[in-house]
């Protein structure tokens, strides 16, 4: 065990360091789309791809994400046949949100929120979403493991309103060893999950993280104070690393399923107007 003490209470802070600030708001202020390189979409249709689920797994599997053009969205049922080849779909739970839920697991994306701003509603307004993995406050886990997402409207292009992914690989590859020291043994969020920033499943490291900007983080850790802040400095300013940011380019019937585990997604700031996406989270036996 590392660092000075074991701080059994919850501390607070909000990370005030100019660099993050400029990064966090280059990224999600940007209103031109990013390059989807190196991940680029395949034209495919539906049947195609629940015709052979194993080559379908294949192709996500090789980087965790994979993009398909398809003459149109899915319907409903397609939709929740092709998420059950990657696992079991996951029930959307939030009370507030059920009027947004077809089949118990289609969740409607859109911007047309008229309510005050609040974390359950954010994702339905023209605001921006930092960088997060799903199910990031669940007990260690249990969070999805993959997102599959579809769009029916697409949002004008290069007016923002676009999702965004950063690599965990690369990320977790570019931080230094006392970062990743103190964040293997830092917990954010601990009322809800007992998940280490950074922690180890077989061979591979994994992140558990979502930036709750603009409210402070809250943590638990083998670390004093000022480590935390410190590593959680070095993360943030790794996660906005602008250059290495790979944006999704939303087209109707564009079909994006993205590893839950191998990639944070974000969403930069939107305008008014159209866009609807459909999103199932999926369960699934973690693979090597």
């Amino acid at each position: 065990m590392g660092g000075n003490h074991v701080t059994a209470a919850i501390v607070s802070a909000t990370i005030e360091d100019p660099t993050v600030r400029a990064v966090r708001t280059a990224v999600l202020e940007e209103m031109s789309w990013y390059p989807s390189r190196p991940v680029m979409a395949e034209n495919a249709t539906a049947g195609q791809l629940l015709a052979d689920p194993a080559a379908t797994r294949e192709r996500v599997g090789q980087r965790g994400l994979a993009l398909w053009h398809l003459p149109e969205p899915l319907g409903v049922a397609e939709f929740i046949d092709l998420a059950s080849v990657f696992g079991e779909p996951e029930a959307e739970t939030e009370s507030s949100l059920m009027d947004r839920v077809q089949r118990r697991v289609i969740l409607d994306l859109k911007p047309d929120s008229m309510e005050e701003l609040t974390e359950h509603n954010q994702p339905f307004t023209t605001a921006p979403l930092t960088f997060h993995i799903e199910g990031s406050r669940r007990p260690r886990g249990t969070s999805p493991t993959y997102l599959l997402f579809q769009c029916l409207e697409p949002p004008a292009r290069d007016r923002g309103n676009q999702t965004v992914l950063r690599s965990i690989d690369n990320i977790l590859a570019a931080l230094t060893a006392r970062t990743t020291a103190v964040l293997s043994e830092t917990v954010l969020t601990p009322q809800s999950t007992d998940a280490t920033v950074i922690y180890r499943t077989g061979d591979r490291l994994r992140l558990n993280f979502r930036d709750p900007a603009p409210i402070p983080f809250q943590w638990v850790s083998a670390y004093d104070r000022d480590d935390v802040i410190g590593a959680l400095t070095e993360l943030l300013v790794c996660v906005y690393a602008k250059d290495a940011a790979i944006g999704i380019p939303w087209r109707r019937g564009l079909l994006t399923i993205v590893d839950n585990h191998r990639w944070l997604h974000a969403r930069t700031r939107g305008q008014a107007g159209s866009r609807h996406l459909q999103r199932i989270r999926v369960r699934a036996e973690r693979r090597p």
